[in-house]
């Protein structure tokens, strides 16, 4: 079983799970009301070293989940190792979890383009180290087509396990919570957060009445119509107290649909990629150009690579980004 499992939220498959939950008062921070067992089925928990960390969505193949990258990295904005990662599907509440219910990580593929000090880009898909085909309340999610974004003002859903309370230190919800927020204007979004600029590969939603909150991170913005659910957008940051009215800020789905497209069809070679084994993990190749050229040795703050310097002098600069 996968090392990153904490025996505390973890259930052996014969054990009885209780599914009925109490939320009232402060507990529906944000107007957040209690997700259905037959809703938002690809909704899942991305854990480190067994504890929830950030939300995920379950794509079709049943076997990838789609994040954002921050949450694959730690808070110095580290990778954070694959052996420490695991996911837990077709669940509501965060702990005791059946084991069946979870996965390992096989493979972390962030976006090559990656920019963890302007956010930009916040985007990876993880494969898992099985299929979660046949298992209760799992289905994969619709991706929204290249170039839709949701009008201006349009009612979107969002989910997660984060934190219920604005206070400090508050503690998450321990079953997933939903709430509607309305897309927002590009422009007033900037002008609302202080921002520079809202790139086109982003998108902003809020509420007078909910928000996200820390440990939502990764997890869906959905637009609801015609009966199907299409994932528009993933949680990637907002203004720090997780105040109500204030805008959350969404890694825009469509923008990157030919890319999730690549990545799921096992395309990875030019990713920046991780993948857990036996072996020799801190095993890279350098390339130039695209092709192999050198091997090398990662290092063990991850971000960096040992290798002989002749494999960088040629008639071009070689440069090797993980």
């Amino acid at each position: 079983m996968d090392s990153a499992l904490n025996d505390e939220d973890v259930r052996d498959d014969s054990a009885e799970l209780t599914t009925a939950v109490s939320v009232a008062g402060r507990n529906t921070y944000a107007d957040g009301t209690v997700v259905p067992e037959d809703e938002l089925q690809f909704m899942v928990s991305l854990r480190r070293n067994g504890q929830h960390v950030c939300g995920g969505s379950l794509l079709p193949d049943l076997r990838s989940v789609i994040t954002t990258a921050h949450c694959v990295h730690d808070a110095h904005g580290n990778r954070v190792p694959v052996e420490h990662l695991s996911v837990a599907v077709g669940i509501r509440q965060r702990t005791h979890i059946l084991r069946s219910h979870i996965f390992a990580v096989h493979q972390v593929v962030v976006h090559p383009s990656y920019d963890k000090l302007r956010i930009g880009n916040d985007i990876a898909v993880l494969r898992l180290t099985g299929s979660a085909a046949g298992i209760d309340n799992v289905a994969g999610v619709r991706l929204s087509s290249v170039g839709v974004e949701p009008p201006v003002d349009a009612p979107l859903l969002t989910a997660g396990w984060g934190r219920t309370e604005q206070r400090p230190f508050a503690s998450s919800s321990k079953v997933l919570l939903q709430t509607t927020l309305r897309m927002m204007d590009r422009e007033k979004c900037r002008r609302t957060l202080g921002l520079n600029t809202i790139p086109k590969s982003q998108i902003c939603a809020a509420s007078s009445t909910s928000a996200t909150c820390e440990g939502d991170g990764g997890g869906l913005l959905v637009d609801r119509r015609n009966g199907a659910d299409y994932l528009v957008g993933l949680i990637s940051y907002g203004a720090s107290g997780c105040q109500r009215g204030m805008p959350t800020v969404f890694t825009k789905v469509s923008h990157y649909a030919d890319w999730i497209e690549h990545v799921s069809n096992g395309h990875t070679e030019d990713q920046a990629t991780a993948t857990a084994g036996n072996g020799f993990p801190f095993f890279v190749v350098l390339r130039h150009n695209g092709v192999h050229v050198c091997g090398g040795s990662l290092l063990p703050d991850l971000q960096s690579v040992i290798t002989t310097a002749h494999c960088v002098h040629d008639k071009q600069y070689v440069s090797y980004n993980f």
